[in-house]
């Protein structure tokens, strides 16, 4: 049965495309990407299935160029026009009435802006090569598919998805745009007060329980996210509840900040490591299975976090310090580190250990930044950009 996929900003014949995005793409030359995004395409693409690609193919500036590409490529292939692809707009008869080998046109159709639905799929897709805040159906749940901004995803809330190369690495399926949407709550786009707003955070955090429940996940690490690094307050006066209440018990792994300890707990500020153990292991009396215990806060040389579980003796991590303004991000960096590395030895300690090897790496590497004013970031990408 053919398939359906999606993708965006395949950007073929752009060189500084492999330094600005270079997690998928770590080729010597522009030949040598040019021709694994066709064997990867190919690979995946049957020529029978059809292939939306959200903008920006090549960044060519003849039509020989994008043709020859185009050539090679399997399926059915329709394009929504992007940024770079004002060659293509202005040679829409040459694309669409030329035809591959297969017989097949180089484009099957070339529009600015299409609604499709697809097998697979739930709801209508509108797509687009740029995010849209409001698009049409969105107060009913359809979903937005777009591209542009490569790896990232836009702030925006309501069921949308950048389906772009640089974030997935992949052309995605139906199924997989079902899954990353389906979940999420539906855009309020008119309120009494007819202003756009998401629905509120308890309903985000139900949502993600609920999503939780039906699709365990082999491991997932809760970053409270209730004080920033700075002391300032980031959560809403009943979000402490409903983290105990509703994520806690799913989760893990829980890597609060003293801060956030303190607010779990119930506690004030845990002034040394004894009182942060108290805490550490009331959060386990409560039902948390596992919580990293970050003291980057005290004084000294060295930082020690601890690592408190059900059943277990309580474990030390220990590092130096490095003097630098620049941690912003710090908590959620090391999060996600422990959640990207457990995978490999799917025992926690190893998986944290790691984690802060690479974590004190990015903070090394960046520590001489100067970026804006306030606290810096830390160098994510110490270990593949020299």
């Amino acid at each position: 049965m053919p398939t359906t996929y999606f993708t965006s900003d395949l950007h073929f014949s752009h060189k500084n495309i492999m330094k600005f995005c270079p997690q998928f793409r770590s080729y010597a030359s522009i030949k040598e990407m040019d021709a694994a995004l066709i064997a990867q395409w190919n690979a995946t693409v049957a020529p029978e299935d059809t292939v939306y690609n959200l903008g920006d193919i090549s960044f060519a500036r003849d039509v020989a160029s994008i043709a020859r590409v185009l050539h090679q490529l399997n399926g059915e292939h329709h394009l929504i026009l992007g940024n770079h692809d004002e060659v293509i707009a202005k040679n829409r008869d040459y694309f669409l009435h030329t035809t591959k080998a297969d017989g097949k046109p180089l484009l099957a159709s070339i529009k600015n802006y299409r609604q499709v639905v697809c097998d697979g799929c739930s709801q209508p897709l509108v797509l687009f090569h740029y995010p849209i805040q409001e698009w049409d159906g969105c107060g009913k749940g359809r979903y937005h598919l777009y591209g542009h901004v490569h790896d990232r995803l836009a702030p925006l809330p309501g069921r949308l998805l950048n389906v772009g190369y640089d974030l997935h690495g992949r052309l995605l399926k139906a199924h997989d745009i079902e899954t990353y949407l389906r979940d999420l709550p539906v855009l309020i786009h008119h309120d009494g007060q007819n202003t756009l707003r998401p629905t509120d955070t308890n309903d985000a955090r139900t949502q993600i329980a609920a999503a939780l429940r039906r699709h365990p996940a082999p491991f997932t690490v809760l970053d409270p996210v209730l004080v920033a690094t700075s002391g300032d307050s980031l959560a809403l006066e009943n979000t402490t509840q409903a983290l105990l209440g509703e994520l806690m018990p799913l989760a893990d792994l829980l890597t609060p900040n003293l801060s956030e300890l303190a607010a779990l707990s119930g506690r004030s500020l845990p002034r040394d490591e004894n009182e942060m153990l108290e805490q550490g292991r009331l959060l386990l009396q409560s039902g948390a299975k596992a919580v990293l215990l970050k003291g980057g806060h005290w004084s000294g040389g060295f930082a020690r976090d601890w690592l408190v579980r059900q059943n277990a003796d309580p474990q030390c991590f220990i590092g130096s310090r490095i003097p630098t303004r620049n941690t912003h991000g710090t908590g959620c960096t090391l999060s996600s580190a422990i959640a990207a590395l457990y995978p490999h030895s799917k025992q926690l300690h190893l998986a944290v250990a790691a984690a802060k090897s690479y974590l004190h790496g990015a903070i090394d590497a960046g520590q001489h930044w100067h970026l804006g004013h306030g606290n810096g970031p830390v160098a994510h990408f110490w270990r593949t950009v020299r």
